[in-house]
C-alpha cells in the first residue's frame, strides 16, 4: 500500500517460489483494500450489493405490511451498508450520500409512498431511522468506548491515545493526532479522536456499554 502523494515503490514478492501478481486492490475479510487506501471502490461495491438485496426484498414483499418490510431492511439490507463501518467510514459527501440513497429509498417502500411531491426526510422522521453517517459515528465512538474499558482489544491502541492536560468539556480527552494527508486524517483513530474529545460529559462518563450507547443515541438526536 501506498500513499497517492508519493511516487510508489515497486517490490517483488514470492510464495513458494511463485511471484505474487501485483494489483490495485484486494478484499480481506469483505473489505474492499486498495493500494491508496482510497475506500470508494468498497462503498461502490458496498451501494451496490445493499441495492441487490433492497431489489430482492421489494419483489418479494411490495404487499407485506409494513411491520415486516421494516424487519426486512432492518435485517439483511443494513447490515450490508454498516459492515466493517468503522473502518470505511466515509468523509466525502459524495461517498456519504451513495449510501444515504439507499436507506431513502427503503423508506419510500417501507412507507408505500413514491410520489416525488411527497419528504422522504419526514419518512426517516416517522420511521425514527437514524442517519446511517451518524449510525457510523454511534459505532465508532462504542468502540472507542470499549477500547477505553479495556473490553475491545486494538493492537497498538496505547501509542495512539495520548491524554491530554486539557480538561475542557472533560478529562477524558486525548491528544489529536497529527496528519500530513487526508488518508490518515480520516482513519480510524485520529478522525474518532476528536468526535469523542467533542462529547459532553454525560455521555463519556456513562458506567456501561448499554448505558454509553443510549446517552451517545440521545446526543446525537439532540445535535441534529
Amino acid at each position: 500500500m501506498t500513499s497517492s502523494r508519493r511516487t510508489p515503490q515497486v517490490f517483488d514478492y514470492f510464495l513458494c517460489g511463485q511471484k505474487l501478481k501485483s494489483v490495485d486492490s484486494n478484499p480481506y475479510l469483505g473489505v474492499e483494500i486498495s493500494r491508496t487506501m482510497s475506500w470508494n471502490l468498497h462503498i461502490d461495491n458496498t451501494v451496490k450489493k445493499a441495492n441487490s438485496v433492497m431489489g430482492l426484498v421489494k419483489r418479494n414483499l411490495y404487499a407485506a405490511p409494513k411491520e415486516t418490510k421494516i424487519l426486512a431492511y432492518q435485517s439483511i439490507v443494513r447490515p450490508t451498508l454498516e459492515y466493517a463501518a468503522s473502518i470505511w467510514d466515509p468523509h466525502t459527501q459524495k461517498n456519504i450520500t451513495k449510501l444515504e440513497k439507499v436507506q431513502r429509498s427503503a423508506a419510500r417502500f417501507v412507507c408505500s409512498n413514491y410520489s416525488r411531491y411527497s419528504s422522504v426526510t419526514s419518512m426517516l422522521q416517522e420511521l425514527e431511522w437514524q442517519s446511517l453517517q451518524n449510525r457510523r459515528e454511534a459505532a465508532r465512538l462504542t468502540n472507542f468506548y470499549k477500547i477505553r474499558k479495556g473490553d475491545l482489544h486494538v493492537t497498538a491502541a496505547d501509542k495512539r491515545l495520548i491524554p491530554t492536560k486539557s480538561t475542557r468539556l472533560h478529562s477524558a480527552r486525548y491528544k489529536h493526532l497529527n496528519s500530513r494527508t487526508e488518508v490518515y486524517k480520516n482513519s480510524y483513530f485520529p478522525k474518532t479522536i476528536v468526535d469523542w474529545n467533542a462529547l459532553p460529559p454525560s455521555v463519556i462518563e456513562a458506567p456501561s456499554t448499554p448505558s454509553f450507547k443510549e446517552r451517545l443515541k440521545e446526543h446525537l438526536i439532540q445535535r441534529i
